[in-house]
């Protein structure tokens, strides 16, 4: 497996990798969280024009780690 180390897999954030896919793919894991995501900071302003609502979830793979980041804000 190839390292993931950054959002889109290099400094180019071009999401490309070289490594090819098996097919047919099959499960191999299934995360489920102990605790519901909880915000980090207080609610945002009512309005907020320079910033829309995004639901991110980041995956980082490096040297057989997998880091999950999701953002809800």
């Amino acid at each position: 497996m190839n390292d993931w180390p950054t959002h889109q897999g290099n400094n180019q954030r071009n999401g490309i990798t070289s490594q090819r896919l098996s097919l047919p793919m099959n499960e191999r894991w299934t995360y489920i969280s102990k605790h519901a995501p909880q915000p980090a900071w207080p609610p945002p302003a009512r309005k907020d024009p320079w910033h829309r609502p995004q639901n991110l979830t980041h995956v980082r793979f490096l040297t057989g780690l997998i880091t999950l980041f999701q953002t809800e804000s």
